[in-house]
């Protein structure tokens, strides 16, 4: 009879610790859920995805990575459109690794485990910035310039104020020959205030004069700017 009585304890603990858990998952969603429509807390979803994708890069997880990057992209985006009054986009460029050879896709994972894990030390949104621009950056100089651009695009997208973002785009347009898209970027820029005198002059100078800079130029400058140092700066000059 005792130990009976003990069973029955045990699986009454058991259900209790289950219902437990069940209830703190139920709260924990819903709270997700409950914020996730807020228009003043995209940041708090998009550092749960971040702090996802530390994990996934843990894991040595390629996919899983780029997956939970990519939707932390998208409500850091959120954010950046109520901070900007609604004029940015709010769809991040998509992980392609389908369309990746096997050195580039080992190249793309190395600067995840470098990069992803400093989540937290500086401005998030700023660190995922720099992710995209270098994703953008290896993409292009391995010869996968059609989709490079929209990883540079989306850099600039997170770190609007930032011109040299713009002026790697400009280039890399440029050096594929798409002036009227290079053009476009430029005119976006304009929209900033901190940015707009570096891009107007750009637009004056350098494009009638077709004066343009190498690809990966201007890294070593965006690097400081969004906390990294110099970082390994010439590995990626064009």
């Amino acid at each position: 009879m005792a130990r009976n009585k003990k069973s029955v304890l045990s699986v009454k603990w058991v259900r209790y610790l289950l219902m437990a858990l069940g209830l703190g998952l139920i709260i924990t969603i819903s709270e997700l859920l409950y914020r996730s429509r807020q228009p003043n807390q995209p940041n708090f979803i998009a550092d749960v995805y971040l702090s996802l994708a530390q994990k996934s890069v843990a894991k040595e997880d390629l996919e899983g990575s780029l997956n939970n990057l990519n939707k932390a992209t998208k409500y850091y985006l959120k954010e950046n459109n109520l901070l900007f009054g609604g004029i940015l986009p709010k769809n991040p460029a998509q992980p392609l690794l389908d369309t990746l050879n096997e050195a580039t896709k080992q190249e793309v994972f190395a600067l995840l485990q470098a990069k992803i894990p400093k989540a937290g030390e500086e401005e998030n949104k700023l660190i995922i910035s720099n992710i995209y621009y270098n994703l953008g950056l290896i993409l292009f100089l391995r010869n996968y310039s059609g989709i490079s651009f929209d990883f540079f695009q989306t850099s600039t997208y997170l770190d609007p104020e930032n011109g040299f973002l713009y002026i790697e785009l400009v280039n890399a347009y440029l050096y594929d020959g798409y002036l009227d898209k290079a053009i476009s970027v430029l005119e976006q820029c304009r929209q900033f205030r901190p940015p707009r005198a570096q891009c107007e002059t750009f637009l004056k100078i350098n494009i009638p004069a077709r004066d343009f800079g190498s690809v990966g130029e201007f890294k070593e400058v965006i690097e400081k700017h969004q906390g990294f140092g110099q970082d390994n700066a010439s590995t990626y000059a064009h």
